[in-house]
């Protein structure tokens, strides 16, 4: 039976990220500035979809000729990912509107359609002009950020092992760009990456690790992160991870939950379980309702399933939260010797408990236990029907879960349902499935013949 160990979903996971390269922090940045921009464009009053509304006013300019829908034309075309056609549609509107001004209010979204296209098009010269220009009426972060993101593109265009002089200049140009974009207070989210792209430019680029461990210590000395995951993979990067474990220690000592949780993880990484557990013990009052919960996940991790078991079941008497008695249940089943349907029927009670009386906020978990039950009831013969039903469930929580899957397939192939069975084991990705030595196992026995095509429903 395969316990996934997707314990610290109730945790901030805080994982190790790979390392964005050079302008996918650009891109990411900006993808999330034009999300949140709103346009000059007048709505129409009835809906459509872009498309139907980009359609409806192409027509109304053949029959119109009206040149201010030149303007509607090209942000709809913006807003559709057709860049190219954008930009055309700016270049004929300008041409043809009597009194084109660049800096007025209606036509910002169309030299931001420009910025884009230069950029796209490895123009980038033109595109910082076109912004330095704007910069003129529009104050926002949203300028400096994409000037910084240009200055950038320019620096490392030629993706030089050392960065040459000029390149140099250009990458300080970014980060004052981007030190100024910061100075605006952005959402907490555009913030973090900003300060993460600046990072790697000190780190990677510029090779100053000083610069760039200050960066980011003093940001996680005064803040909690959205971007954990992140900032972790960047001391790492610098080597560097006992400074980001100080600046949490001094900040949980003074009472910050969320730098705890932080460490929690970052010692479960290293699977340091002497830190984990003397950091859950010696601090068990500051922990409070949360003790449990975190002792028993450790203990999981640890495959110390008894002390998990007992441990989830304290966390279900304080936190009455029966996503607990679920956890405790597969935990049960992993102290197991015989895996007799006797043997198993308190197991399955406890499960389906755990469901009928669910009022946990953690749907992720919920599909957890679904699939658990269900695998279970599966693959030990109990009621193939009735564990595909289980798994159904965790599938409409989480649709592209390989465990899950690979338990619907399982159930399909156990039902005698051959076709689907094969079909919906061809849904994982064939990576993932040779790391799985039970999904291996699955696979032999769903494709071990062409016969089952004969009999399938």
């Amino acid at each position: 039976m395969k316990l996934l160990l997707i314990l610290l979903i109730s945790f901030n996971v805080y994982a190790f990220s790979k390392d964005l390269s050079d302008l996918d922090m650009i891109k990411m940045t900006d993808d999330k500035l034009r999300a949140s921009d709103s346009t000059t464009t007048q709505k129409p009053t009835f809906k459509q979809s872009l498309q139907d509304k980009l359609e409806l006013y192409e027509d109304m300019y053949t029959h119109t000729q009206d040149v201010y829908l030149l303007r509607d034309i090209a942000i709809l075309n913006m807003k559709l990912k057709n860049l190219d056609k954008a930009y055309k549609y700016v270049l004929e509107f300008e041409k043809l509107s009597p009194h084109y001004d660049a800096l007025s209010p209606e036509n910002l979204d169309l030299e931001n359609i420009k910025v884009d296209y230069y950029a796209a098009n490895v123009e980038f010269e033109k595109a910082v002009s076109i912004l330095k220009n704007l910069s003129k009426v529009d104050d926002s972060f949203t300028i400096n950020s994409k000037l910084g993101g240009l200055y950038q593109a320019i620096a490392l265009k030629d993706d030089l092992a050392e960065a040459s002089p000029e390149s140099i200049n250009y990458l300080k140009k970014a980060l004052a760009e981007y030190k100024v974009a910061l100075s605006k207070n952005p959402p907490k989210e555009l913030k973090e990456a900003l300060i993460l792209q600046m990072f790697y430019l000190h780190f990677d680029k510029l090779k100053d690790r000083t610069d760039a461990l200050n960066l980011i210590d003093g940001y996680m000395k005064d803040n909690d992160c959205v971007f954990c995951g992140d900032f972790l993979y960047a001391y790492n990067t610098a080597s560097a991870v006992d400074d980001l474990v100080g600046i949490l220690q001094s900040k949980f000592s003074k009472g910050d939950m969320n730098s705890g949780k932080f460490l929690l993880d970052i010692y479960l990484n290293m699977k340091d379980k002497s830190k984990l557990l003397s950091l859950l013990k010696d601090n068990k009052k500051a922990w409070g309702d949360d003790y449990h919960v975190f002792l028993s996940y450790i203990y999981a991790n640890f495959q110390e399933y008894k002390l998990a078991s007992e441990e989830a079941l304290q966390a279900y008497k304080v936190k009455k939260d029966s996503s607990f008695l679920g956890l405790e249940a597969t935990y049960r089943y992993e102290l197991l010797t015989k895996k007799n349907k006797r043997d198993l029927k308190p197991i399955i009670s406890s499960l389906k408990e755990s469901l009928d009386k669910w009022n946990s906020p953690n749907l992720a978990l919920k599909g957890y236990i679904y699939n658990f039950l269900g695998y279970l009831l599966i693959d030990h013969d109990i009621d193939v029907k009735s564990g595909l039903n289980y798994v159904s469930e965790a599938v409409a929580i989480d649709p592209t879960n390989p465990a899950y899957i690979d338990s619907l397939a399982w159930g399909f192939y156990k039902n005698k349902e051959y076709k689907k069975a094969k079909n919906t084991f061809g849904l994982i990705d064939k990576s993932i499935v040779e790391e799985e030595p039970e999904m291996l196992l699955h696979q032999k026995s769903i494709f071990k013949d062409e016969l089952n095509k004969a009999t399938s429903k």
